[in-house]
């Protein structure tokens, strides 16, 4: 669980006295200094310049104390001084003319220390209502009437027979309760008893501790004559005691812990659990309320209560002295609350934090709540100034779904409208962010600025509100300026009711005034709260019931913003001309339509009516929702830097149109890290595109960090049809002049119902620098790629879309892959394997014709018949190829020899891994014979062989759909071969050296593959072996008793391709020719083998054997059985 604390600073008097002169340093500041100086020279220069710009009259004062305290840094307190004078923000034309003769700034009456407070006027009392302009909604009657705030706290001024404050009369919701027990350790103190500061007087106040009053004031103090007032002083306030709730004394600790008779306890652990837990059992908490304990079950309660729209929470957590980090241990039950809140529509606002003064570092973000739409894992490691974590603690949380982003497509996708959440900062009287206030940091997005008073009551009144018992005081920090937007919230709820609480939150930002660097920055995020320009901002001079046209911005410049946030229903048309800004963000609807002519027209809340048409020199952008159908011929820019724009009809490009696509991240959500998207919804809706695509990563306004440069593979789906089509083809993509990676360019994927922003290589034929070594194949089909590709972001032909919706989408590892897979090599590898097939059926005759040689003359004039079955196992580099086959023949003796003939049938399975695998089916024939001639024996034989090939492989780039692709082919081969040898006896043993010429070949027709992308076409193409080969051939044959025999043989040989086998076959794909390439095979090979020969008599023998063949690149094993009958 975060541990919390109040976001407030030390209370302050009621009445003060008037500033310091200009030559006096207060003590308060002197103590200051010399705390930030314990922190390091860092933060001590920190101080000195925050110090001087807030208060430049007393400049030279702060510049001497600073001196005299660190004399060694003279240099760098003269710098900070004089830097903070040229950077102080003067209220009025010349507030200062120089150190010496500086003017006091003018400081509003409840701010102003030289007016008495009871003087003051009601309103004027908290400065703040008037500094957010909060006299409008009073104007206009807008009190936050009927509006339920909940407020998360240390409870609110009420005593045991339930009378409120004043300021809450009437206005405190009967489910206000608190979740922890009463508790006043100076009772138990004063009693020396620890269970008598459990015994509540009948005075005694529910809020202890103020602060929640404080706060509760802020927002809804009454409008009734008397103390002040809040800024919705028609709301009702429901409080929730989340927060331990005690009066602070001298016997009492910071922490809470005071000594009774010297036992330490814990006021905080006495109100959650009771005495018991120190009196009884250690284990032992007995909870006030059903409900829980803490602020995170305070907000998960308020989440069910569906008339609650605003939840304010002023809490955070604890921060050390010269903290980095915001460890933030546990967050589950935060989150869990958090999400339950965002679900029920609550808008949530907490304070950002006041940790900055003694924490500079940790002090450049929000921590607590407010943070929690940054926690995400891709965020775990970002980092601060120092270099140091922003958060530690939640390394795998995320809580991306509590993003505006993910909000809106939530909300889009069921239909249920989220709450929000929004961090406040706080300011001083003149605007100027507080010295101890958080900056926005990475929550700038969803930040704001609010007045929360300043540390020093020597310069001016802090923040003026309710307070225990009955009585008011000021309060200054982020505490202080949540409260200030939670009200104004509740106000605007009133004034608008159909707004969602997306367009609630969107109208405080984009009304808010603009501080610090222009559009949103890291201090005030999106600005200075501003209630009036909140609730005035329409459209001046609309006849709401004209027919006619009404024209606004005729004469505006570039750089003027009208904002519009009061609903319009007009019977007419709008025509958007001049060149500033028109923004909706509220609910505008014009019946006969809206033409934006030229400059800029932003929706940010909801636009409809008639069609709206953009024409060639007006711009639409915006984060909000058209329904109606849009037709563009100018230039359409979804979101704000970046965002997202619902389009609730069918969307038409024209031809004329420039669709600007902003990219600064690869997360869907809106602002820094995110990029532009596009959702038409509705029921068959088209979107028609056309035109220009135009993306940008650098020089993004608003939040963007400007520094995303996307990887190859990265996509963006900056397009979606929820029901419906995408039609049509950008004319061209203009390729950002900045940010994109070396070698690569955006193209378009088209779906077909979205459109997807995708990074590619410049080529696919070259893709060295992103690491990738090709072959020269794979270079070849990437050149054949380059040459297919359309222009960037055209749409592919119907042929090549399914080829380049998934190629587009590739990382190097993906293209690698698909590249090498797309060359074809299982062609080679079954050309390869289609020659040795042949082979080993000439080797198999070759085997036989030696074997006849061993077993002597022939006798009488028997033919015999032979059957041979084997299994071979070929081990290539790059596939495996196994074969089973039969074969038949017949011998038939001759006076001088044999003459004979076989038939064989093999099968071979070749599988090549990534590049597929293939089905080859051969059938041979052959001839053979052989005769003694000159004292040697001369054999030969040839043959022929059909064979039938199937091939199936698969292309896939890793991502999307892989490509099957399925082939047949044919093919004719043969060889012929002659074999010199000599049979040499020597008794039963009998050994034959042999020579042997050889020509063996095998040729495919040629085929086209059929698949979704990159089907090959292969023309005809024969591998060719012509070989020599050296071989001895020992035997031994055993009589056995009963005419039993039995011969062991062996053959060793060297084998030499006088003709290599190729490694290459061309290939054609997308109308490109190519050549592909296999693994290469060896010229030189060990051939031998080994068999066993057993039979009775001479009619019949049975052969078992092992052959081998053994060379570069494939080695072929083989396990044969036989069967000779001679009759």
């Amino acid at each position: 669980m975060v541990s919390t604390s109040l976001s407030c600073l030390p209370a302050y008097a009621q009445s003060v006295s008037q500033a310091a002169p200009a030559s006096e340093v207060t003590q308060a500041l002197s103590d200051a200094l010399k705390q930030a100086a314990s922190y390091g020279h860092s933060s001590f220069i920190a101080s000195v310049y925050e110090n001087a710009r807030l208060t430049p009259f007393r400049a030279d004062a702060i510049r001497s104390e600073a001196l005299s305290i660190a004399p060694n840094l003279s240099q760098e307190i003269r710098l900070a001084t004089d830097m903070a004078l040229s950077q102080a923000r003067p209220v009025n034309a010349g507030a200062f003319a120089s150190t010496d003769t500086v003017k006091a700034v003018t400081r509003p009456p409840g701010a102003d220390l030289s007016v008495n407070i009871n003087t003051v006027s009601e309103f004027d009392r908290n400065w703040g209502l008037g500094a957010i302009g909060a006299q409008e909604a009073l104007d206009n009657n807008f009190t936050g009437k009927g509006v339920v705030v909940g407020v998360v706290d240390t409870g609110i001024d009420r005593d045991v027979a339930g009378t409120t404050h004043p300021e809450f009369e009437g206005r405190l919701d009967e489910r206000s309760t608190a979740l922890y027990h009463w508790y006043d350790p100076n009772l138990a103190i004063a009693s020396g008893n620890v269970n008598d500061g459990f015994v509540r007087p009948a005075n005694g106040t529910e809020d202890g501790n103020g602060h929640g009053t404080h706060v509760a004031g802020i927002i809804a103090a009454a409008q009734n004559g008397q103390g002040m007032q809040g800024v919705a002083p028609g709301a009702t306030i429901l409080s929730i005691q989340g927060l331990a709730s005690f009066q602070k004394s001298e016997d009492v600790d910071n922490d809470g812990n005071f000594v009774i008779n010297g036992v330490t306890y814990n006021a905080g652990t006495l109100a959650a659990c009771g005495s018991d837990i120190y009196l009884t059992n250690a284990d032992q908490c007995n909870q006030a309320s059903n409900l829980g304990i803490g602020t995170d079950a305070a907000i998960a309660y308020l989440a069910t209560q569906s008339d609650v729209r605003v939840i304010n929470g002023s809490f955070g957590p604890n921060a050390g002295v010269g903290a980095t980090t915001w460890n933030t241990g546990d967050l589950t039950d935060e989150a869990t609350a958090v999400r339950a809140s965002l679900r029920a529509g609550q808008i949530i606002t907490m304070a950002a934090g006041n940790e900055r003064g003694y924490a500079p570092v940790y002090g450049e973000n929000p921590s607590g709540l407010g943070l929690f739409p940054f926690i995400r894992p891709g965020n775990a490691y970002a980092v601060n100034s120092a270099g140091q974590r922003i958060y530690t603690g939640s390394d795998n949380a995320d809580f991306s779904d509590m993003t505006d982003a993910a909000l809106t497509a939530a909300e889009a996708a069921d239909g249920v409208q989220r709450g929000r959440i929004i961090v406040v900062v706080a300011t001083d009287s003149q605007k100027v962010i507080a010295a101890y206030s958080n900056y926005c940091g990475v929550a700038a997005d969803w930040c704001i600025a609010a007045p929360g008073g300043i540390d020093d009551d020597n310069i001016e009144r802090p923040i003026y509100s309710a307070y225990p018992v009955g009585s008011y005081k000021a309060l200054q920090g982020t505490s202080m300026a949540a409260p200030h937007v939670a009200g104004a919230v509740a106000v605007l709820i009133e004034a608008f009711p159909n707004y969602t609480p997306a367009q609630i939150t969107n109208i405080l930002f984009e009304t808010a005034e603009d501080l610090g660097e222009a559009g949103t920055d890291r201090i005030y995020g999106r600005g200075f709260l501003r209630l009036d320009r909140a609730l005035n901002s329409g459209a001046a001079g609309l006849n709401q019931n004209s027919t006619g046209e009404y024209v606004a911005g005729e004469d505006d410049k570039k750089g003027d913003k009208i904002v519009w946030t009061t609903p319009i229903n007009s019977a007419g048309s709008f025509s958007k001309q001049g060149q500033g800004m028109v923004v909706v963000a509220g609910n505008a609807s014009f019946a006969k339509g809206v033409n934006v002519q030229s400059g800029e027209l932003r929706v940010d809340g909801t636009l409809g009516g008639g069609g709206v048409t953009v024409a060639n020199g007006g711009t639409l952008s915006g984060n909000g929702t058209i329904n109606a159908n849009l037709t563009s011929n100018g230039n359409l820019s979804p979101g704000q830097s970046p965002g997202l724009l619902t389009v609730n009809g069918n969307l038409t490009l024209g031809n004329q149109a420039q669709t600007n696509i902003e990219v600064d991240g690869l997360a869907a959500q809106v602002g820094a890290g995110g990029f532009d998207r596009i959702a038409v919804t509705g029921s068959n809706r088209t979107a028609t595109v056309a035109g220009v695509l135009a993306p940008l990563l650098r020089g993004i306004s608003g939040s963007a960090n400007n520094n995303f440069t996307p990887s190859l593979g990265h996509s963006f789906k900056f397009l979606e049809v929820a029901n419906g089509q995408v039609v049509g083809s950008f004319a061209s993509l203009l390729q950002p002049t900045s940010g994109l990676a070396a070698n690569t360019r955006f193209d378009v994927v088209y779906g077909a119902s979205n459109l997807t922003l995708a990074t590619t290589p410049v080529s696919y034929a070259n893709l060295r620098s992103f690491g990738v070594t090709q072959s020269a194949a794979a270079r070849g089909v990437g050149g054949a790629i380059d040459a297919a590709r359309p222009a960037a972001g055209v749409r592919p032909s119907d042929a090549l879309q399914a080829l380049f919706s998934n190629l587009y989408l590739s990382d190097a590892t993906g293209l690698a892959s698909g590249l090498e897979q797309a060359t074809g090599q299982i062609y080679v590898d079954a050309g390869q394997s289609a020659v040795l097939s042949v082979g080993r059926f000439a080797d198999g005759i070759w085997q036989h014709q030696t074997e006849l040689s061993l077993q002597g003359a022939p006798e009488g004039d028997r033919a015999r018949f032979w059957t041979q079955g084997g299994r071979w196992y070929g081990d290539h580099d790059g596939f495996e190829a196994d074969s089973a086959g039969a074969t038949f023949g017949v011998d038939i003796p001759l006076d001088t020899g044999w003459v004979g003939g076989a038939f064989r049938y093999e099968s071979t399975d070749i599988a090549a891994g990534t590049h597929g695998n293939a089905d080859l089916d051969t059938y041979h024939a052959s001839l053979y014979g052989q005769a003694e001639v000159a004292m040697l024996e001369v054999s030969g034989r040839a043959g022929l062989t059909y064979g039938e090939l199937d091939v199936s492989r698969r292309v896939s780039f890793g991502v999307g759909t892989a490509s099957l692709l399925t082939s047949g082919d044919k093919g004719m081969g043969g060889f012929a071969e002659a074999t010199v040898q000599k049979t040499l006896a020597f008794g039963e043993t009998k050994a034959i050296p042999s020579l042997t010429f050889g020509y063996r070949a095998f040729g495919f027709d040629g085929t086209t593959e059929a698949g979704a992308y990159l089907p090959l076409t292969t023309p005809s193409k024969t591998f060719e072996e012509g070989h020599i080969t050296a071989a001895l051939t020992v035997s031994h044959r055993f009589d056995l008793a009963n005419e039993f025999h039995l011969t062991p043989m062996a053959t060793v040989g060297y084998r030499r391709d006088l003709l290599g086998i190729s490694n290459t076959a061309n290939a054609r794909v997308l109308g490109t020719n190519f050549t592909t390439s296999g693994q290469e095979v060896g010229r030189d090979a060990f051939v031998g083998g080994i068999k066993l020969q057993a039979g009775k008599g001479d009619r019949v023998t049975f052969a078992a054997g092992y052959d081998v063949e053994l060379r570069k690149g494939v080695n072929q094993h083989r396990v044969t059985g036989s069967l000779n009958v001679r009759w």
